[in-house]
């Protein structure tokens, strides 16, 4: 297993640092220049003298690596347009760990429910409750979660004001229930479905017949040997969506004002603020990678059967 893991590791570094190179390379590409939104004209003899003062006059591959030497230590480099000279650690300091919490809340709200629709709905299964919970499951999966975002902000916060409109930093926690709500209804109806389908046939299985003739209660049956076989198809879509989650959700968090991730790097794409795009784009790219590594380890601590090593059953 630690093999397994120490080898997956050593892929995940890899992987990074190409998609950090593939970067380096494409923004060399992008029209423009990280001083164009600069106030006021500014002439060609300018913006060398500013390349020179960031090393953006420097060869890709000497960047590249002093990028990455940089980044071991912490060190993310400056904002040049978005926050100009301001440390990108700093930045992000406040951004990612809302965007984190928000995306970590809408997953477990969306897990629970979605499990719970998911179930339910198999052991109903062909029966008018069943086809409920799968019009709910198709109906969250194909309204947007912006025009969820929206309903909830006219009713809760506009009509009722329950919640505030618009995300307030001095009542951080009541601020995020409309979002994390709004993101919520996709993996609720995600997992839902997967669920279903899943369970439908785990509960036909050998398995859980000799279960049940053993006189194991209907619970147990259901949660101990069910649900934890139907779990590695369910985590599969699991680990890519929380990652999606906690990247950020820009257009829902336009919609409450929330100052996440998502809006910085959209933002920074549109000002070719380069540093502010790489590290963002750093920190997505690490954060699937390690959430796959994740899943593929829980595989084995599941199900027993499956060994973790060369991606086969023992």
């Amino acid at each position: 297993m630690w093999k397994y893991i120490l080898k997956r590791l050593g892929i995940a570094v890899v992987t990074i640092l190409i998609i950090l190179l593939i970067l380096f390379v494409l923004l060399e590409f992008m029209p423009g220049t990280p001083f164009d939104m600069t106030e006021g004209n500014i002439t060609d003899e300018q913006i060398e003298v500013l390349y020179a003062k960031y090393g953006l006059d420097k060869p890709v591959l000497y960047r590249f690596v002093l990028y990455v030497k940089n980044m071991l230590s912490g060190d993310f480099g400056v904002s040049y347009v978005i926050q100009n000279n301001m440390p990108i650690s700093q930045m992000l300091e406040g951004r990612l760990t809302l965007s984190i919490k928000i995306g970590a809340q809408a997953m477990l709200i969306g897990t629970l429910f979605g499990l719970i629709l998911g179930i339910f709905a198999a052991l109903k299964h062909n029966t008018p409750l069943d086809s409920g919970a799968t019009l709910l499951s198709m109906i969250g999966a194909s309204v947007p979660s912006y025009v969820f975002a929206l309903g909830l902000a006219y009713v809760f916060a506009f009509k009722l004001k329950w919640v505030p409109l618009l995300y307030n930093s001095k009542k951080e926690f009541i601020s995020t229930i409309l979002p994390t709500i709004a993101l919520s209804f996709s993996p609720i109806a995600s997992i839902a479905r997967y669920s279903r389908t899943e369970m439908i046939e785990v509960m036909d299985s050998d398995y859980i017949q000799l279960a049940e003739s053993k006189g194991l209660s209907r619970f147990v049956v259901i949660v101990r040997h069910g649900l934890r076989n139907a779990m590695i198809t369910i985590l599969t879509i699991m680990g890519p969506m929380l990652v999606s989650l906690m990247t950020g959700s820009t257009v829902v968090e336009s919609i409450f004002s929330v100052p996440g991730v998502g809006n910085l790097f959209i933002n920074a794409l549109q000002v070719n603020d380069y540093n502010v795009t790489i590290t963002l784009a750093f920190i997505f790219s690490a954060e699937y990678i390690l959430m796959m590594l994740f899943v593929d380890v829980m595989y084995g601590i599941i199900d027993p059967r499956i060994r973790v090593s060369g991606g086969k059953k023992a």
